[in-house]
């Protein structure tokens, strides 16, 4: 219903795979722990036992005092086995309970931490330190040793292949991962002191992936505001291009769950989102907007007009714009090729079609497809 089937099956399998493991290591201890008590148990009462039947044998003891040390001896083996028993499953368990209390212990990043304070009109400047990231510890590195600062109004253009890091890169940004190595500065203050809710208040994002969520046209683009604002909301569906398509904006997104709901085409979805992310900018004073290859069905030259129309809509505004196409994001301050996780080159339109190598090669090589 909310279209989150594929992550959460991999989030699903993750958990899975993860209790397995758990499951196998613990086993694995159990195995020890009885082999180790089935051994003891073998030497104890195999030495108490000689000693009690030489005893007899040597006539140190008569058979009454032997069926009592025999009893007692199998009291105890018996004391022994459960008190390691026992011993095994509070070791176990204890394991169990550690993982629990250091989770419970950790900070609450969403609640806690530093802000700063900007007014509405203000953008933020970012600031990235030798930053590298990859997903898990022996994985390879999708980001490695980025160092970049995009100035308060700035307006930057991330190309590059398909799989350089763009996407991660801006999620990182937002928050969304956290670096494995280096630091991110908003405004001078290091995201790692700032709560994760107010970092990602600083973005009106639209990404490549879209989610639309059942409930009405509005409430997808406004949330809680949708009934104290529909003015804005139909501002921002114009912005986006749908605002001769909805002449109700409170019209559910689902038929599912309302029989008189619509179901948006994949473009409709995506003008939906870009609507959301005007929203943002215009009415929760955003200071930065990224949008994420939004407009990849389009031919380069509609592309560039709306990357222009957005860039007009975030005037002021910290802009980050992700593209393939080169030729679409010329208007920008400064481009910024990566390839491979890696930075290679980086400035103006202008200065890296004459200077630069990769990207004139790039920019060549797609400019015979519109000539």
């Amino acid at each position: 219903m909310y279209s989150i089937q594929g992550w959460l099956s991999k989030i699903v399998d993750k958990l899975i795979n993860e209790r397995i493991y758990w499951v196998k290591k613990n086993s694995r201890y159990n195995l020890f722990v009885a082999i180790s008590d089935i051994a003891l148990l073998i030497i104890r009462n195999g030495i108490a036992y000689f000693t009690a039947f030489r005893a007899v044998f040597n006539n140190e003891i008569t058979i009454s005092q032997f069926v009592f040390f025999f009893g007692a001896i199998t009291g105890f083996s018996v004391f022994l086995s459960g008190f390691t028993k026992y011993l095994s499953i509070i070791s176990l368990n204890n394991k169990e309970v550690m993982e629990l209390r250091n989770y419970l212990e950790k900070d609450d990043f969403i609640e806690k931490g530093r802000t700063f304070s900007f007014s509405p009109g203000e953008s933020i400047c970012i600031e990235l330190k030798n930053i590298s990231f990859r997903f898990k510890k022996d994985g390879p590195y999708i980001l490695k040793n980025i160092n970049m600062k995009i100035n308060k109004g700035e307006k930057i253009a991330l190309v590059g292949e398909n799989g350089a890091g763009k996407t991660t890169l801006v999620k990182l940004l937002c928050g969304f991962y956290q670096p494995t190595e280096g630091t991110i500065l908003y405004n001078g203050v290091d995201s790692s002191e700032l709560s994760r809710e107010f970092v990602e208040n600083l973005f009106a994002a639209s990404f490549q992936d879209i989610y639309v969520l059942p409930m009405s046209i509005a409430e997808n683009i406004a949330f809680s505001e949708a009934r104290t604002n529909p003015e804005g909301v139909k501002d921002c569906l114009k912005i986006a291009g749908l605002g001769d398509l909805f002449t109700d904006i409170h019209t559910p997104v689902t038929k599912m769950l309302h029989k008189d709901g619509v179901i948006l085409s994949g473009g409709q979805q995506q003008k939906l989102i870009l609507a959301r992310a005007a929203y943002k900018i215009i009415y929760k004073n955003a200071p930065i907007l990224v949008l994420d290859e939004p407009t990849a069905a389009l031919d380069a030259i509609a592309e560039r007009q709306f990357y222009e129309k957005y860039n007009e809509l975030s005037a002021q505004k910290t802009t980050i714009f992700i593209s393939h196409r080169l030729a679409s994001t010329q208007f920008c301050d400064r481009i910024i090729l990566l390839s491979s996780g890696e930075i290679i080159e980086s400035g103006s339109h202008r200065e890296l079609v004459e200077n630069s190598v990769n990207y004139k090669e790039l920019y060549e090589i797609q400019s015979r497809y519109y000539q």
